[in-house]
């Protein structure tokens, strides 16, 4: 309603750029004008990485660092449990991303005030992550429960620089 579509030519490209950014959902777009009356609109929709429940309504969390509202969960997506800002999930999920873990096995991703981070992935393993070096960490661990002589444990703690604990 805020853009007037009868003459291709009064189109406000400001106002209908800044409607297409309002949409939550949206990574990226690009709009032009085909004269005499179209105009065609490539819309991107971003990636969902987590999600997670603030003042009592779930939300998803995307790529694109925006909140997007839910109604309900999505069991395919890691729950984040703390209140993360949302550049600190996409640098985790960055991380995760580059390390040999796959993102899909995370079942949930607990945050804190330190800003340091948890993982249970969906096997319920639990690895508590150091503040700083968490890709190379993410890489050791990987290295260790790789190995076909690892016998399964609950925690794997790798909070103490240069150290890997494994425990029950």
């Amino acid at each position: 309603s805020k853009i007037d579509l009868n003459n291709i030519l009064k189109v406000n490209i400001n106002i209908f750029k800044k409607t297409i950014e309002s949409v939550n959902l949206v990574q990226q777009f690009n709009a032009f004008k085909k004269y005499p009356s179209t105009i065609n609109i490539n819309l991107e929709q971003t990636e969902l990485i987590a999600q997670l429940k603030f003042d009592n309504n779930f939300y998803l969390v995307g790529a694109n660092g925006k909140l997007i509202s839910s109604p309900s969960t999505n069991r395919e997506l890691p729950f984040i449990f703390g209140k993360p800002e949302i550049n600190q999930i996409i640098r985790l999920k960055s991380l995760i991303d580059k390390s040999s873990f796959k993102y899909v096995d995370i079942q949930n991703l607990f945050f804190y005030k330190s800003g340091r981070w948890d993982i249970e992935t969906k096997s319920g393993l639990i690895i508590k992550l150091p503040e700083t070096n968490i890709k190379q960490v993410l890489v050791n661990i990987f290295d260790i429960i790789s190995n076909k002589d690892f016998i399964i444990k609950k925690y794997i703690d790798a909070r103490v620089s240069n150290q890997i604990i494994l425990y029950e």
